[in-house]
């Protein structure tokens, strides 16, 4: 960083000489990232204001999510594989390098298995949106042009280390998991996963961001320079990465919906709940320079292209809705994240506090908010199919029509105290049930019983 950091000494507010170089540093730092991400967030102004201020003839805006998407084919066509090309056939790998990648694809490892078993719970369509909503980070919208902006030159070389990682995770492990848990396509057997395989095979040859990649390892493998006149297109192609990726940002930000506010809460929970883990990570692991730009990295919002993954395996129109909503809501997270971590990086262990307990509370409370949505159903695992979930659905049935006067959880209880043997595992005639009472130990407490309807014995509850 000591490339793009002023020069001189820095004055102590009030007077009383120099500051301390370190102090200088850090406040030059700050004041940077400040106005940076000041100019930044002035840009996704801009396009919002593009799209929603009623700037054209009729009262409209002057530019529609059309234009917006087009804006982003242009972006992850054509100019971020300039970025990166460019980046690859000049970095110099390091310790610290390799300790970004291996970061950035433990979290995304961590997500993909993470992700299927925590919304198990919930219904089939709902659990693949938010399951595949958790998985991979929007750098190339978000982090690429925050983070040069904020820490420079330096800063996006280490968000490009990252992106090798979560690029795999967008173009393969993402779809796997919308691929794994959309309803339906299971259905399909063999020819099923056969085309989620080709979908996934041609997305990695095709990707323009992955060609730029295997351009730049080929070239340095033979050792051939890039022609003066290639590299100067490309730097200038480049040079618009930043603004063009933050106005097309505010294009593309759309009103949340309320009516997806629980579930919408439970997935930003969990996602950053992750996100901050790895923050937390790196902070511990990596140079000070680095570690902030890797905490903005771990929080980023969701992918654009998760909407297009949930259009693409038939989700309903209200799960396409949700991750809609989800995309724009991580936007607006990820922006205030991105606010707390500028505003503490002069003081790492207070940033490091933070992001540990972020993380813990966002994991308690993603627990919280999973019991309370209308969605989710502890006992049907998401699916309704044999094994386990069935066969405690079942006992929980059986409980509740043999013993009608004790409500929910007290029926075991009623059952174990009246003598009753083991619940059968499937739905049998009630009368195939052992009504054979086990012997009560002396002094033990024996509710007065009756018959319920079927023959199982049924406590009276005393009145009090």
């Amino acid at each position: 960083m000591a490339d793009v950091l002023p020069h001189g000494p820095v004055l102590r507010r009030g007077g009383g000489g120099p500051a301390p170089p370190a102090a200088g540093a850090a406040g030059a730092r700050a004041g940077m990232a400040a106005g940076g991400l000041g100019a930044a967030l002035g840009l996704v102004g801009v396009g919002a204001a593009a799209r929603w201020a009623p700037l054209a003839p009729g009262g409209r805006g002057l530019l529609r999510r059309a234009e917006g998407e087009a804006l982003l084919r242009v972006l992850f066509s054509l100019v971020l594989p300039c970025v990166l090309f460019r980046t690859f056939t000049t970095l110099q790998f390091s310790r610290e390098m390799g300790v970004v990648w291996l970061l950035g694809l433990a979290h995304c490892a961590a997500t993909v298995v993470a992700a299927p078993a925590f919304f198990r719970g919930f219904a089939p369509g709902r659990r693949a949106a938010a399951a595949g909503a958790s998985v991979a980070l929007n750098l190339g919208l978000f982090a690429y042009p925050l983070a040069e902006a904020a820490w420079g030159a330096p800063g996006l070389r280490t968000v490009i280390v990252a992106d090798l990682a979560n690029q795999w995770s967008i173009l393969v492990l993402q779809y796997v998991v919308f691929a794994a848990l959309a309803p339906g396509l299971g259905a399909a057997g063999a020819v099923g996963r056969r085309g989620v395989a080709g979908r996934v095979l041609q997305q990695v040859l095709s990707h323009p961001c992955l060609w730029a990649l295997y351009a730049a390892i080929a070239l340095r493998l033979v050792g051939a320079p890039v022609p003066a006149y290639a590299d100067r297109l490309m730097e200038q192609l480049g040079a618009t990465a930043k603004p063009l990726a933050l106005v097309t940002l505010g294009v593309l930000l759309e009103p949340l919906r309320v009516r997806e506010l629980p579930d919408l809460c439970c997935l930003l929970a969990f996602r950053y709940a992750w996100g901050l883990a790895a923050a937390a990570a790196a902070l511990l692991w990596l140079p000070a320079a680095a570690a902030p730009v890797l905490a903005v990295v771990a929080t980023s919002p969701i992918p654009m292209l998760t909407i297009s993954y949930a259009k693409e395996f038939g989700l309903a129109a209200s799960e396409q809705a949700f991750v809609s909503t989800a995309v724009n809501a991580s936007n607006i997270a990820s922006f205030l994240l991105l606010l707390g971590v500028s505003a503490l990086e002069g003081t790492p262990r207070a940033l490091l506090g933070a992001c540990v307990a972020g993380s813990a509370t966002l994991f308690g409370a993603s627990v919280v908010l999973r019991g309370l949505s209308p969605n989710y159903r502890a006992f049907d695992g998401g699916s309704g199919g044999a094994g386990g979930s069935t066969r405690r659905r079942t006992q929980m049935v059986a409980r509740n029509a043999c013993c009608p006067l004790l409500p929910g959880s007290g029926n075991a209880v009623c059952l174990r105290r009246a003598g009753t043997g083991k619940l059968p595992a499937r739905t049998v005639p009630p009368r195939a049930a052992s009504n054979r009472a086990r012997p009560t130990p002396v002094g033990a407490f024996r509710a007065p019983t009756t018959r319920a309807p079927g023959g199982l014995p049924c406590a009276v509850p005393r009145s009090h």
